[in-house]
């Protein structure tokens, strides 16, 4: 082993032996892919590129996360909300065409099972399904739920029980937007 003027170990022996530690530190099957390279430099460089994220690979792991999150895996709804729409985002930034309607359709399919009422009334409803109208509704039944304590306070009492709606329509008279849930027992009038 050779010694420098103070002592100490020499680059090439600290650089060998990094290389070493590396090595030891592989799985096996890579060694294929660094059997070439001779210092420590090399063989970073060369497991650098094997794993750079090229963007595949982070467009798999993004499309993963975009379609696997889940309401109840956030705090709340505006987390939720801001998740979806952000990973769809940087999604998009990476190339990844991703159509409006994909991004409302997937964050009502986060939802748990208790949201199925209100997705029923926003399909009868005939309003065209997009990330801001659905981001609204959702971020609007948070608030409502907070107001209230409920987790259906935007929504009509009928949805609350689990009365499926039969028609959705928003109505305008003297200038106040009515909504009308209309179910198999009673018809409910919300003013907005």
């Amino acid at each position: 082993m050779a010694k420098g003027g103070n002592g100490t170990k020499t680059d090439t022996d600290k650089i060998s032996q990094a290389r070493v530690k590396l090595i030891l530190t592989i799985d096996s099957s890579l060694y294929f892919h660094i059997k070439e390279t001779k210092t420590a430099g090399e063989l970073w460089k060369k497991l650098k590129s094997l794993f750079a994220d090229n963007g595949f690979v982070r467009r798999i792991s993004l499309l993963r996360l975009f379609i696997s999150t889940r309401l109840e895996d956030c705090q709340n709804m505006a987390a939720y909300v801001n998740q979806v729409v952000e990973t769809s985002q940087r999604l998009q930034s990476t190339g990844f065409k991703i159509d409006d309607e994909w991004v409302g359709l997937l964050l009502l399919a986060g939802l748990s099972d208790k949201y199925l009422p209100m997705i029923m009334a926003i399909k009868h409803s005939g309003m065209q399904i997009t990330t801001d109208v659905i981001k609204t509704k959702l971020l609007d039944i948070e608030f409502e739920a907070d107001k209230k304590g409920n987790a259906f306070a935007g929504t009509s009492s009928n949805i609350e029980n689990g009365k499926f709606p039969k028609k959705f329509s928003s109505n305008k008279r003297n200038g106040k937007l009515i909504t009308l849930v209309i179910t198999g027992s009673q018809t409910s009038r919300k003013k907005t």
